[in-house]
């Protein structure tokens, strides 16, 4: 069905679809790997869509090790996001003391060519591009903070987020 497509037509799915936009970005941090879309991810898209929708306001996803939950939750869903809204904030907590991949695999997909000409408009900060966090030029940002201590207490982000803020959900205005 996608190959039907005109370019501009492919584009605006990419735009308007979490689905198709995850399977895009997937060649591009897997070259040498063809994805085959399942059903358990257009599940996992589809909640992600609700959770942007301001519908679903808390989302675990219990899957086990190498089901794409990273390249979904992580990866493609805080590059849409900040597609649409280059001033949303993102947070990845994690219990290890290394970094995620989930930061420069975020970045790689916004610095793409197919990303920034012709999906989305949204730009990185050009003196911000570190690897554990980066900020978009509307001061959007998606980051990295390890815990602070080994008993796993989270650590203070140290941009304008905060703690308490929910990172990743978007407040609808009222």
């Amino acid at each position: 069905m996608i190959e039907n497509l005109t370019r501009a037509e492919h584009e605006v799915l990419l735009r308007q679809d979490f689905a198709a936009f995850a399977g895009r970005c997937f060649p591009d941090l897997n070259p040498q790997t063809r994805l085959v879309m399942n059903w358990h991810l257009e599940v996992i898209a589809a909640k992600l869509m609700e959770v942007w929708q301001g519908k679903i306001r808390r989302l675990i996803i219990n899957l086990p090790p190498r089901h794409l939950k990273s390249l979904l939750a992580s990866i493609a869903y805080p590059a849409w996001c900040l597609g649409h809204d280059p001033s949303a904030q993102f947070l990845s907590v994690s219990y290890a003391q290394d970094p995620p991949t989930s930061s420069p695999a975020i970045a790689a997909i916004m610095l793409s060519p197919w990303y920034r000409r012709q999906i989305f408009p949204t730009r990185l900060a050009p003196h911000r591009h570190a690897v554990q966090e980066f900020i978009t030029t509307r001061h959007g940002s998606a980051g990295f903070r390890p815990p602070k201590n080994d008993d796993g207490r989270f650590a203070e982000f140290g941009s304008s987020a905060s703690r308490n803020q929910l990172v990743g959900r978007r407040e609808l205005a009222q």
